[in-house]
């Protein structure tokens, strides 16, 4: 963090921001002075005047042997609580900042202020990092050093419901990622295994974020960590097994017999030693010919416009929103 040029102007503009010990002007001043005579400091004219003056008289601060106008020594502590919150950001709260202010800033100078990270630790069930911090003028001399404890939220203070399950998640698009999502925001730790591909949704856009994702994407998978397999290859079904073995749910939306053909069916899947649920979404018409076909897009318009369903067999249309997989995944979480 840099600040400067130091200015006379800034030095004054501190000083009625922080109120000032001693600055006053007319009958104030001279209330002031007169309780406490030994404030009162005379200028060229021989007038009592406060000590401050020292911050923009610049013969008076040579006077009292400092280099030059100067800034104010709290200043500085300001300036290192300031390289800390912004470091820490809103959610983090600053317990602890001590400042030691090594020489004087003159008018003119830069002040650059680094800090770093010397441990992070747990105190009566506080996350906390400790950082130590210094500043140095143009000429690299030490100008300021100074210390924090920043405590910062952690997902051990921040528990959901589902604190310690962990998901893994095969599905795709809307009804399954939706659904898993729900499990991650309730404090669920969420793998979602995507294709070599990746998920279809990755590319439903415009919009799209700066890694090249679509906003409907993101929407859907916040929360959650991924990885990519090939689960028609042994080798990526052995990853998925190692997987399951720590796993408490398993959510997928392949068609049926897929993970039974594969070996993870829901018999298999129980047989694991820890996994408790499988839980599927797929397309809910279980008649021939039906029953087969996949219900990942995002809907045709007829089965929402029942008056339409004739025209729409013979011409089926997108409608605007996946209405039947939105319904569906708060119903599943739960």
């Amino acid at each position: 963090m840099a600040k400067g040029p130091m200015t006379v102007t800034g030095f004054i503009a501190y000083a009625q921001g922080w109120g000032g010990l001693y600055i006053r002007a007319n009958k104030l001043a001279w209330r002031l002075i007169d309780a406490h005579p030994g404030v009162g400091i005379k200028n060229r004219f021989g007038i009592p005047d406060v000590p401050e003056r020292v911050h923009w008289e610049e013969d008076f601060a040579l006077e009292v042997g400092a280099p030059g106008a100067y800034d104010y020594g709290p200043e500085r502590c300001s300036w290192l609580t300031h390289q800390l919150t912004n470091w820490m950001g809103d959610d983090g709260f600053l317990r602890r900042a001590e400042c030691k202010v090594r020489r004087h800033n003159p008018e003119g100078d830069l002040l650059f202020i680094k800090g770093q990270v010397k441990r992070k630790f747990v105190e009566d069930g506080r996350h906390l990092v400790e950082i130590t911090q210094e500043g140095r003028n143009q000429d690299d001399e030490q100008s300021v050093v100074g210390s924090g404890i920043v405590e910062l939220p952690s997902r051990k203070l921040t528990m959901g419901a589902l604190d310690g399950v962990r998901v893994v998640d095969l599905s795709r698009v809307l009804a399954g990622p939706l659904c898993t999502q729900m499990l991650a925001d309730h404090g669920a730790d969420v793998i979602k295994v995507e294709p070599p591909m990746g998920d279809e949704t990755r590319l439903f856009g415009p919009p799209f974020d700066e890694a090249g994702d679509a906003a409907y994407f993101t929407a859907l998978n916040r929360g959650k960590r991924a990885l990519s397999l090939d689960l028609s290859k042994p080798e990526a079904r052995a990853v998925l097994d190692k997987l399951l073995a720590d796993a408490d749910v398993l959510v997928e939306n392949f068609l049926p017999g897929t993970m039974e053909k594969w070996g993870l069916g829901y018999d298999d899947a129980r047989a694991a030693p820890s996994a408790s649920h499988l839980l599927r979404h797929f397309r809910l018409r279980r008649r021939r010919p039906a029953r087969r076909t996949a219900g990942l897009r995002r809907g045709v318009a007829g089965d929402v416009r029942a008056h339409e369903r004739e025209r729409l067999r013979r011409n089926p249309e997108r409608c605007g929103w996946a209405f039947r997989l939105s319904i569906t995944s708060p119903d599943t979480w739960r």
